[in-house]
């Protein structure tokens, strides 16, 4: 199965996606554009991801994977949540640099990133 992100929700300033599926490198970029594309014209935002237990990526994917959590930053992005628990979250657990720009929050627990998320985004 190939790697999708669908759907794709924008719910006032957060954007959920629920990756599922095998992702390389250009299946990884043409996901993350259409989450920008939902995140157009908010200045601040938390990327929410529920991740599939079939979620995965190539190597390569995961650079860019992590590279477009860099360009979310860029864009109003004031964190990234990742809840479930797939292989997907365990290796972004240890793979994302200890000086990334905005927080990762990895856990099983969804209801406690969403409170976090919510508390990133009252500091705005």
């Amino acid at each position: 199965m190939f790697g999708d992100l669908a759907p794709i929700e924008r719910k006032g300033l957060f954007v959920h996606t629920s990756p599922k599926g095998d992702f390389d490198t250009q299946q990884m970029i043409d996901a993350y554009k259409e989450v920008f594309a939902k995140a157009e014209g908010l200045e601040h935002w938390v990327l929410f991801e529920h991740p599939h237990t079939s979620a995965g990526f190539t190597t390569s994917a995961l650079q860019e994977l992590i590279n477009n959590y860099r360009m979310a930053a860029d864009k109003g992005c004031v964190g990234i949540m990742v809840g479930g628990s797939s292989i997907f979250k365990q290796i972004l657990d240890n793979h994302i640099p200890a000086d990334f720009p905005i927080p990762v929050n990895i856990s099983d627990d969804e209801d406690s990133l969403k409170a976090y998320a919510e508390a990133l985004l009252q500091q705005r």
